[in-house]
């Protein structure tokens, strides 16, 4: 299956960690849409999420992976998978051809509007150097580092996800 990977799976471990074993990557985008931070996480931060925007030229940049069935199971889970994030088809351009994709969009009940919810430090990190690696467009990824965090209170937890 197309995988289509926005968030904090671009972080290649992590995403192995997850159960999924990633082949052939390829820079993709999402039209119409927008790069939010607006669900609520059960450790009270923020975490990625794609929404439909008004503005047409709005892009979601990220990664199409090739997953198999059986490996989806690992990252279903970490996504919360049906009851956090639902997957959804959509339409992503690779090299001037759109392609069907999975990818998790939030579930409406933890959508929130709410602008002291802010994303971990280390969080923003894993989209951060991932989009790096896979060489996301410059200006896309200047966007992402000018995107309000806040400290992870749980210093296990922060030094476990500084590990990547």
């Amino acid at each position: 299956m197309r995988y289509f990977a926005y968030g904090s799976n671009l972080c290649m471990p992590r995403l192995r960690q997850r159960g999924a074993d990633p082949s052939i990557p390829q820079l993709a985008f999402l039209r119409d849409h927008a790069l939010t931070f607006n669900k609520r996480s059960h450790d009270g931060s923020s975490k990625a999420n794609i929404a439909a925007a008004a503005d047409s030229s709005s892009l979601v940049w990220g990664v199409v992976f090739s997953i198999s069935d059986h490996r989806m199971a690992g990252l279903r889970q970490a996504e919360g998978h049906p009851h956090h994030y639902s997957e959804q088809r959509v339409s992503v351009e690779m090299n001037g051809t759109a392609y069907d994709a999975t990818t998790y969009i939030a579930c409406p009940e933890y959508i929130h509007q709410d602008e002291d919810l802010l994303p971990y430090s280390w969080y923003l990190d894993h989209i951060i150097q991932g989009a790096k690696m896979f060489g996301l467009p410059g200006p896309y990824i200047e966007r992402l580092s000018r995107t309000p965090t806040r400290e992870d209170g749980d210093q296990e937890r922060h030094r476990r996800e500084r590990a990547y």
